[in-house]
């Protein structure tokens, strides 16, 4: 087995942009497309990108997986110094009970960036702002 810095073939430690993990996120949960779709997909989008295989992505992004920590009263909470409190949000736990009310689709957990991006389908923008005017307590039209 080679060693990790003798691995042969290409490598890259190139960060992943937010971007990047935000349209993972949207095709794989929003979309629910499956993770070979969503690796040849995301080469047509960011081309010229060196992420050789399925593993590349998927593991970027079950490490993205970290929601706001929610109250009893359903608020964000915040630590000492006015910072979100993070907590990891598996994809298994979507299941359970306690998961069951947490946010885990790209237009739910980031509904301000749902509406920057030009790859979110205009119902998906829609969606994105009812989230955003439910979180500002304005009613919905």
């Amino acid at each position: 087995k080679p060693s990790k810095r003798n691995r042969p073939g290409p490598h890259s430690n190139k960060p992943y942009t937010g971007e990047q993990v935000h349209w993972m996120r949207y095709h794989r949960q929003d979309l629910g497309l499956f993770w070979p779709q969503v690796h040849a997909l995301f080469y047509e989008h960011f081309p010229g990108e060196e992420r050789q295989s399925v593993a590349c992505i998927t593991s970027r992004y079950y490490r993205s997986n970290f929601l706001p920590k929610l109250g009893e009263n359903g608020e964000p909470m915040l630590d000492r110094s006015g910072k979100f409190v993070m907590e990891a949000a598996k994809v298994r736990g979507r299941a359970t009970e306690e998961g069951k009310h947490k946010p885990f689709l790209f237009v739910d957990v980031h509904p301000e960036w749902a509406l920057v991006y030009d790859w979110v389908t205009a119902d998906d923008k829609k969606k994105a702002m009812r989230v955003l005017q439910e979180l500002d307590g304005q009613p919905q039209q």
